[in-house]
């Protein structure tokens, strides 16, 4: 399989992308993923993705929320995922 860029992914290359990594893991074989991107640029695009999502918490309740749970439930959507990976200025 050919290697697929992290900035040339689309919607559904995202989602999968999304489905195959565990957000906010501390371990880089957590970020391993079907398209062959490497694991470190992964984690840190999600690491990237966790600070856009904290930031989106605090403009909407002033802090960080106490239940961890309750903060991916209403954060970890897939409109905020592609929001923040359009927002990204991809160098090649």
């Amino acid at each position: 399989m050919a290697k697929v860029k992290m900035s040339n992914l689309g919607k559904t290359q995202l989602k999968r992308l999304r489905s195959d990594i565990k957000l906010n893991s501390l371990f880089i074989s957590d970020y391993e993923n079907r398209y062959g991107i490497d694991p470190h640029e992964v984690c840190d695009f999600f690491d990237g993705f966790m600070s856009y999502l904290t930031e989106l918490e605090k403009e909407k309740y002033g802090k960080e929320l106490d239940n961890i749970e309750d903060f991916f439930k209403e954060f970890d959507t897939f409109e905020n995922l592609w929001d923040w990976y359009c927002s990204i200025e991809w160098i090649n």
